[in-house]
């Protein structure tokens, strides 16, 4: 059987991102009023934050990685850029020592594309009608191999998204966050106000008309295109943080986004992923595996990985292997989630995992892992896992890891 070419292989990975770069085309509808173009705006940034703010977003290494961060998949990838750093671990085996630092990137085409279009990446418009180019994830991770080989790893993942979630703010959802922002009366006036001020500093006054005039002509659908057409992009980014602070702070409206976060995680998703694990010498492996993600109640949620694996030549063997892998995650969520705004719950996970082979023994993890949220985007997950044997020495093992990952796009929204 020949080796595995991860040249070969990362290009095609790569080919098959790159594919992903072209997005469906949503055609633009000019807007009829004011009060329906706001509607609309506001309809954008609340399925915009939804989706940016999904559980199933994955910026920690992969389960490939030697390190052992995480022993399950997620269906979806950080939609600019993840980082993930895992600390050196303690020594868990008798004799064994502590391993060097493990790095992980992950990304999607979505950021290309909207660097090609220039367009900002975080815009709600352009961001919900990019739908096709964030179903694609690509990541590289940088790692070492259990001793006594510690020969460097590098593990390439490529993963699409087969089942989404659809469209997150569906018509029932929507008319529930509307009605929550009427019932607020004094925040939708407030904010419309805040928007209509802006408008005519803006563009109304070089228009010579007076301010009662300008606001009233903005129910004309042709007149309103073309105020916002007038406005730069800093002022389209300003009206976005209005909107946003307004569904942050009224306690109805956010109970009504919270509700609909929930409704939408409570669809399953599912992607293929695609996994080479590169080493200096024999022993590369490549595996094809399913990923599935349901929220199974309001705080627990359920991870599925299944895959078939081919290693080539693995120690200590010196044939090549055949075989299968299984892993199963149930994530708690330890405090509230906010839905929109501010840092993601902490989480409390219990995961296992078991790999069958034709060559070598079976190998059996168990996993306890706390995820500590920072700041919005930033966590610091702690693990303790038990694996029946390691890579190279029939011989169990207990490993404990401290990590960093930080999602871009999460972090840059928040200071929008």
């Amino acid at each position: 059987m020949p080796r595995i070419d991860g040249v070969r292989f990362a290009r095609a990975v790569l080919i098959l991102v790159a594919i992903g770069c072209v997005p469906a085309r949503v055609a633009a509808q000019p807007p009829q009023d004011y009060t329906t173009w706001l509607n609309a705006r506001i309809d954008s940034v609340v399925a915009a934050r939804i989706q940016q703010r999904s559980n199933t977003n994955q910026t920690q290494a992969p389960s490939a990685s030697s390190s052992g961060m995480s022993l399950v998949d997620r269906t979806s990838a950080a939609d600019l850029f993840g980082i993930s750093v895992n600390l050196p671990n303690q020594p868990g085996a008798e004799g064994s020592e502590s391993r060097t630092t493990a790095y992980a990137f992950t990304a999607t085409p979505y950021v290309l594309w909207a660097l090609l279009k220039g367009s900002g990446p975080l815009d709600p418009s352009f961001y919900l009608g990019s739908d096709l180019a964030r179903r694609f994830g690509l990541s590289v991770t940088f790692d070492q191999e259990d001793r006594p080989s510690d020969r460097l790893v590098t593990v390439i993942s490529g993963k699409v998204l087969l089942l989404d979630r659809g469209n997150l703010l569906d018509t029932p959802q929507r008319d529930a966050v509307r009605e929550a922002l009427r019932q607020a009366a004094d925040a939708y006036r407030e904010l419309s106000r805040s928007i209509q001020d802006l408008l005519w500093e803006e563009v109304g006054e070089e228009r010579g008309a007076t301010r009662v005039e300008f606001i009233n002509s903005l129910n004309q659908g042709a007149v309103l295109a073309g105020v916002l057409d007038a406005l730069a992009p800093d002022d389209r980014r300003a009206i976005d943080r209005m909107i946003e602070r307004a569904i942050g702070e009224v306690v109805s409206l956010r109970d009504a986004v919270r509700e609909s976060v929930l409704e939408s995680r409570r669809r399953p998703e599912l992607s293929l992923a695609f996994t080479s694990r590169l080493v200096d010498g024999p022993g590369d492996e490549l595996m094809a595996s399913l990923v599935f993600d349901y929220q199974a109640r309001d705080r627990l949620e359920l991870t599925l990985n299944a895959g078939f694996l081919y290693m080539d030549a693995p120690i200590p063997t010196g044939e090549d292997d055949y075989g299968a892998e299984v892993a199963g995650q149930l994530a708690l969520q330890l405090s509230p989630d906010d839905a929109l705004v501010g840092r993601d719950p902490m989480t409390f996970s219990v995961a296992g995992s078991g790999r069958w082979s034709t060559e070598l023994d079976p190998l059996y993890r168990l996993q306890a892992k706390l995820a500590i949220p920072i700041v919005e985007g930033v966590h610091v997950p702690v693990s303790v896992t038990w694996a029946s044997r390691t890579e190279l020495i029939d011989e169990a093992e207990v490993r404990g890891l401290v990590g960093f990952t930080l999602d871009t796009s999460r972090v840059l929204s928040s200071l929008r």
